[in-house]
């Protein structure tokens, strides 16, 4: 499998004002299987998050290829 680079399309980007706009979101920044404590018993199976070093407020954006 190769690997390839695509340049950043910069005249897509909007300006600072445009993401004004943009519902924003606490964002984890790195949740994975070695930050999250489970509970297999509860209904929420998730009983919390740490390392939260990389913590932000940022717009929430979806990306479909990241869900699979």
């Amino acid at each position: 499998m190769t690997s390839t680079t695509h340049p950043v399309r910069t005249d897509r980007m909007g300006s600072d004002e445009d993401a004004g706009e943009l519902e924003t979101h606490v964002i984890h920044g790195d949740y994975s299987p070695y930050n999250v404590v489970v509970d297999e018993q509860s209904d929420n199976y998730v009983t919390g998050v740490f390392e939260l070093g990389d913590t932000m407020r940022s717009a929430v954006i979806f990306d479909p290829r990241s869900s699979e």
